[in-house]
């Protein structure tokens, strides 16, 4: 009889730890937050962060983000849902000039993980400063058919904007001074030129011709003029060649007519 009491101990004990363990990784556990946490720009440029949940071990099935942002330093360039809540619900994702809003979910049964996305959002500094954008309310529902709200944390990031570099003349090489040219060049040598006034002199408006007459010079070498020779001996020849051919073929001609 002892011993049977003490068995059902032992097992009540185990039925009552499981039911904790079961319901400490259920209710309030999920966290929201915004990756990356915290980001370097410049202003004009543009970048995108993510919002993520870690459901510490927890199925879920729903998670809903509206973000907070500082509107005078940062505008919304676009949104899209996450790669994990695929299922939008009605009039998800929204963006404003003040907010952006994700609610989506996930078919049974359901998402655990630390990095599951609900959505992102594209950014563009419009200012210098530092940025926060914020989760200002949330959920993350469980899985578990009573769709119980999990979330027990958020986190958001802070981004800090800075004025662009200028880089002004980055790819002009600088002249080297007088000395390294020389080394460069021993041989060269520099002369001064002593400045001269320049006079201005008064023109008149008269149009000579020969002023526009252009003259070309045309030099020929002796290989030059050897080469034109053999080419014209050839030309001389082949012409030679062809009279005498035109000669014997009316020759032929004439004979044939005869003995007809």
């Amino acid at each position: 009889m002892h011993k049977e009491n003490i068995k059902r101990f032992i097992i009540g004990f185990a039925v009552i730890a499981i039911f904790l363990a079961l319901f400490a990784n259920r209710a309030d556990a999920a966290t929201l937050y915004i990756t990356p946490a915290s980001y370097n720009t410049t202003l004009g440029s543009t970048f995108t962060v993510t919002i993520k949940t870690d459901t510490k071990g927890a199925r879920v099935n729903v998670a809903e983000a509206t973000i907070n942002f500082s509107s005078d330093k940062l505008e919304v360039v676009s949104v899209s849902p996450g790669q994990t809540f695929t299922m939008q619900t009605p009039g998800s994702p929204y963006k404003s000039q003040t907010k952006v809003f994700f609610s989506a979910g996930i078919i049974s049964p359901g998402y655990k993980g630390s990095a599951g996305t609900l959505g992102n959002i594209t950014f563009r500094a419009i200012e210098v400063g530092n940025a926060n954008i914020n989760i200002a309310s949330g959920k993350v529902l469980l899985n578990d058919g009573n769709a119980g709200d999990a979330l027990n944390g958020t986190s958001g990031s802070t981004i800090s904007i800075s004025e662009p570099e200028i880089k002004a003349n980055e790819n002009i090489p600088s002249p080297l001074p007088e000395e390294q040219q020389n080394q460069l060049n021993p041989n060269a040598t520099t002369t001064n030129v002593p400045e001269q006034p320049i006079e201005l002199q008064p023109t008149q408006s008269v149009l000579h011709l020969s002023d526009n007459v252009y003259t070309t010079t045309i030099t020929i070498t002796v290989e030059d003029l050897i080469h034109i020779l053999y080419i014209l001996i050839i030309i001389i020849i082949l012409l030679l060649a062809a009279v005498i051919y035109l000669l014997v073929v009316n020759s032929r001609i004439k004979r044939n007519r005869r003995r007809q």
